[in-house]
C-alpha cells in the first residue's frame, strides 16, 4: 500500500476493474500500481516541494540563461531527472536550443513522489525570474504545484510571506522533447570534428561580431585543412585553434550570431562539436545547440 495524497471529494469506496482504491481518514492508498499512474495521470492533484535555498541562485541563473535563447521555457520534472530547456523556431524547424540537464534532487525536495513526469510551461522568464527575486531565499521558499495530464497547469511559490501564482500554457504551446531524445540528439560520438577555444578567443570573437551591429546577424565557422577559424565575410577573419584529422576538410558553416553570444564557458577552454546540421557547446549539465544556416 503506497502513500499518494489526500484528496476531499471521492466517494468511500471507488472499484475500477480488478484494483481498488479506497478512502481511509481522508488518506487516499492506492492497492494497484499501474492503476495508480493511469487514473492519476488522467485527473487534478496537488504536490508540494521545496525549492532548496543553497540552490537558488544558480536555479534563478539557470533560466536566465534560457531567456536569452527564448522568453519562455519548458521543464520537465520525473522523481530522479530534472531538464529545463528553450527553443528558438517556428514548427519543426529548430534555429537554436539551450537544456539543462541534472538531478531532480539538486534543486528539489519532494516529500511525495511524483506519480509520472510532469511538465511545467514557463510563459514568461523574464517575469518568473523577477517572481523569484522579490521572495527572500533565506526563508524556506515552497512551490505547489497543480498537476493535470501530467503537466503543471498552475503553479504557486511562497516564502511564507509573499506569493506569487499563475496558470501554465498547454503542453501543445510548445515543443515537447524528452531527455532520451535530447540525448540521443546531442550524442557527440556522431560528430563530424570538433576543436577547443580558449576563452580570451571566444571572448574576442564576441566582441568583433559587434563591431558591425545590425547589419550583419549571421557568423561563419570555417575549416580548412584543420584550421579553424571564425569570420564575417569582407570584414574581419580570426583563427582560433586547430582541429584534429581534418587534413581533408574544407568547409564554411553559417550560424546566428544571437544565439552564439549565450555560449558562456566556466572554464578556460571551450569545447564545440560540429555535427552535420549544427554546433553543440556541452559542458557539465548544460547544452547549447545552435543550428547551421543557409545563405541568402
Amino acid at each position: 500500500i503506497k502513500f499518494i495524497e489526500k484528496f476531499d471529494y471521492l466517494p468511500f469506496y471507488v472499484y475500477i476493474n480488478n484494483g481498488m482504491f479506497k478512502i481511509k481518514s481522508n488518506i487516499f492508498y492506492l492497492l494497484t500500481n499501474n492503476l495508480q499512474k493511469n487514473y492519476i495521470s488522467n485527473m487534478s492533484i496537488k504536490i508540494n516541494c521545496t525549492l532548496l535555498n543553497n540552490k537558488y541562485d544558480q536555479f534563478i541563473d539557470i533560466l536566465s540563461d534560457l531567456y536569452k535563447i527564448n522568453s519562455s521555457a519548458k521543464i520537465k520534472i520525473n522523481n530522479d531527472d530534472f531538464l529545463a530547456y528553450s527553443t528558438e523556431g517556428e514548427n519543426e524547424n529548430i534555429h537554436a536550443l539551450k537544456s539543462y540537464m541534472c538531478k531532480t534532487s539538486t534543486f528539489f525536495e519532494f516529500k511525495t513522489e511524483l506519480p509520472n513526469e510532469v511538465d511545467f510551461i514557463v510563459n514568461d522568464l523574464r517575469l518568473f525570474i523577477n517572481y523569484l527575486k522579490h521572495l527572500d531565499k533565506n526563508k524556506k521558499i515552497l512551490l505547489k504545484l497543480t498537476i493535470e495530464k501530467n503537466n503543471i497547469s498552475l503553479w504557486e511559490i511562497t516564502d511564507g510571506t509573499l506569493v506569487f501564482k499563475e496558470t501554465c500554457a498547454k503542453g501543445y504551446k510548445m515543443r515537447n522533447i524528452g531527455k532520451a531524445q535530447l540525448e540521443k540528439l546531442l550524442d557527440v560520438d556522431n560528430i563530424s570534428w570538433k576543436f577547443k577555444i580558449d576563452g580570451e578567443s571566444l571572448s574576442k570573437v564576441k566582441r568583433l561580431c559587434k563591431l558591425n551591429g545590425e547589419a550583419s546577424k549571421i557568423l561563419k565557422l570555417s575549416n580548412v585543412g584543420g584550421k579553424i577559424k571564425f569570420l564575417e565575410s569582407g570584414i574581419w577573419s580570426l583563427n582560433v585553434a586547430e582541429a584534429e584529422n581534418c587534413d581533408n576538410m574544407n568547409t564554411e558553416l553559417i550560424m546566428s550570431k544571437k544565439y552564439f553570444y549565450s555560449i558562456n564557458s566556466e572554464y578556460d577552454m571551450a569545447e564545440l562539436y560540429v555535427f552535420e546540421h549544427f554546433v553543440l557547446f556541452k559542458e557539465n549539465e548544460k547544452n547549447l545547440m545552435i543550428c547551421f544556416e543557409k545563405e541568402i
